[in-house]
């Protein structure tokens, strides 16, 4: 089974975007109040934006590094497992064999830093347009979609099922199948009589 955590240059990146995006707030938010106080001199109270946007931008630095010790992944041959969470601790199974795709993301910033983002999708999501789950900026990215997507496709070829796979028809005999029919008939009777 191989184990996989994030590394710090993907902690790295996450700080860049994070302290961007709160020192662009916080500067707006000083230039307001300083603008506000000292020439219009209405809200005093406009001092509390920026901080509260620094108090925020720490909190939010703190939970990043908590997310980032926690997030890691394991695989073999069968599966991948996708552990996260800060609070409520979260583990997804995904079975090789129910991966349809592999999607790489990579941002500018992460072109920059060598990582990307890996998506994957599998068979029976349903109709949304959003992944299983997501392998978040990870090193030596095409490697390891490539390993990934081999194993996908070697459990798809060995027909690995996970449990709920389609039911054999030898499994299936014939007073078995007399009862499905039988509920059936009954469940289409009801349901004609209460239209």
């Amino acid at each position: 089974m191989i184990t996989l955590r994030l590394t710090k240059k993907t902690l790295k990146f996450w700080f860049t975007i994070l302290w961007i995006y709160y020192g662009i707030i916080i500067i707006a938010g000083i230039s307001v109040w300083f603008f506000n106080s000292y020439l219009v001199n209405q809200f005093p109270g406009l001092i509390y934006v920026p901080l509260g946007a620094l108090v925020l931008g720490i909190l939010s630095h703190m939970y990043l590094v908590a997310f980032w010790k926690r997030f890691y992944f394991t695989y073999d041959d069968r599966h991948i497992r996708i552990y996260s969470g800060v609070w409520w601790r979260k583990q997804i199974l995904i079975p090789f064999n129910r991966v349809t795709n592999i999607e790489v993301l990579q941002g500018p910033w992460q072109r920059r830093l060598g990582l990307a983002t890996l998506k994957l999708q599998t068979a029976g999501q349903g109709a949304t347009n959003t992944a299983e789950s997501r392998l978040w900026s990870v090193p030596d990215f095409e490697s390891l979609r490539d390993d990934l997507q081999q194993k996908a496709l070697s459990a798809r070829q060995q027909n690995v099922t996970d449990g709920v796979g389609a039911v054999e028809p030898e499994l299936l005999n014939e007073s078995a199948f007399n009862q499905m029919i039988g509920l059936l008939t009954k469940i289409e009777e009801n349901t004609r009589l209460h239209k």
